[in-house]
């Protein structure tokens, strides 16, 4: 008899439970049950009745209140989406409720990662970030008392040294730009600010006096100003007094509706760009970010300066950027011991 009871059906139990509560209202009725359900997760209740909660409807809810606390501390939809990605491919993966998972499934997902899709180090750890984020919220707010990724170690890294535009290749990107597209060149290459940021801005966030740009809500949701070049000021007015349309968008499709240019469409032209003026290595836009840092370092400004310019929360992300080559490094230091 205790066997049966042990292993009743999650359904039944709960409504022998509440079979006698006939004084209770509808709401009040709802929360018992989803307490007695609660309570009784540690036997891996699965409530089969529509009016309750399921393991997998638990688990869309608590990616949603992750989503909700995302979105009030500002996250792009960019980065949003990528945890969506990283969580929705550990539930894929283990088909379990939330609590139930364990630093043992984490590493099975790593190994799932790496062996099963074929995902390089670079985005197994990323993935694992992903999730590392989504437990820690789910920690914080009570949901688990462990977060699983926590007793794991993210995969080591070598990172790959990251390489500016060289000058020759950046006057061919020039040469066979047209009038936007050189706009949109010397703007990411003098300013340095990301791809979300630049299709983010509208025309009056330029101060054309100043050569100022007010980034409104860049990474973090923390508005800053960046600094375009006299030429990149010069080809964006040529560039707005060549358009017809009323769009407040600094930068805009080449035809009609005439509407804001996306970063994807942004990426896609330097794509065809760099085929076009025969530029064999890979550009993509945060290549010219690390073209700006990396020359703004070579020409003496501090990091602290270039911090500040690049929007950096963190002075370390932008040391990784400020690397100098070993012949600028010797050349520093025969200045100092001859």
């Amino acid at each position: 008899m205790e066997n049966a009871e042990k292993y009743m059906d999650g359904a039944s139990f709960i409504n022998k439970v509440l079979a006698d509560l006939t004084d209770l209202t509808p709401e009040n009725l709802i929360k018992v049950k989803y307490a007695v359900a609660a309570a009784l997760q540690d036997i891996k209740l699965r409530v089969m009745s529509t009016e309750l909660r399921t393991d997998r409807d638990d688990n869309i809810e608590s990616i949603q209140a992750f989503i909700a606390n995302k979105q009030s501390k500002n996250c792009t939809k960019g980065t949003i989406y990528q945890y969506c990605l990283s969580i929705r491919r550990l539930f894929t993966f283990c088909d379990r409720n939330f609590r139930d998972i364990t630093s043992v499934d984490i590493i099975n997902f790593i190994n799932h990662l790496r062996m099963g899709e074929g995902l390089s180090e670079t985005s197994v750890r990323n993935n694992l970030r992903n999730l590392s984020s989504y437990f820690a919220f789910l920690k914080t707010y009570g949901y688990i008392t462990i977060n699983p990724v926590e007793l794991v170690e993210l995969p080591a890294v070598h990172e790959k040294e990251r390489q500016p535009i060289p000058k020759e290749e950046m006057i061919k990107l020039k040469d066979n730009a047209g009038l936007r597209n050189e706009a949109i060149l010397d703007l990411l290459h003098s300013s340095g600010i990301r791809i979300s940021e630049l299709v983010s801005l509208n025309i009056e966030d330029l101060d054309f006096f100043g050569d100022r740009v007010l980034i409104r809500r860049g990474k973090g949701g923390d508005s800053r100003m960046a600094v375009m070049s006299t030429e990149a000021r010069v080809h964006i007015l040529e560039y707005l007094h060549s358009r017809t349309d009323k769009s407040r968008a600094l930068f805009v499709t080449c035809r009609k509706p005439y509407n804001r240019l996306t970063a994807a469409g942004i990426r896609s032209m330097l794509k065809d760009l760099a085929r076009t003026a025969g530029v064999e290595s890979n550009i993509f836009p945060h290549r010219f970010r690390h073209t700006m840092i990396t020359e703004a370092a070579e020409h003496g400004l501090t990091d602290s300066s270039i911090q500040k310019l690049a929007g950096h929360k963190d002075v370390n992300t932008t040391m990784r950027y400020t690397h100098k080559s070993i012949d600028n490094i010797q050349m520093q230091h025969k200045l100092c011991f001859g």
